[in-house]
């Protein structure tokens, strides 16, 4: 199953060791903003930051480009 995800259960579940859990449940898609927020930002020791990093140069994590940004105006707060 497809799933797309933000930045707080990468960063909840890299807390705990367990980031691994959402590949094992689903196919796991993040935007690109979603990476940006977590690797792109912050300290080196940040937490999720190398986790997301290890999962996306693996392939148990993808990141997708949002093409339509007028979809993302018109959802922003409603996705969850």
């Amino acid at each position: 199953m497809k799933a797309i995800c933000n930045t707080s259960p990468i960063i909840g579940l890299s807390i705990i060791g367990r980031l691994d859990l959402l590949w094992e449940l689903f196919d796991i898609y993040i935007p690109q903003e979603v990476y940006n927020e977590v690797v792109k930002q912050g300290s080196e020791q940040a937490i999720g930051k190398q986790e997301l990093r290890d999962a996306v140069a693996k392939g148990l994590i993808k990141v997708h480009e949002v093409k339509d940004q007028g979809f993302v105006v018109k959802s922003y707060g409603r996705l969850h």
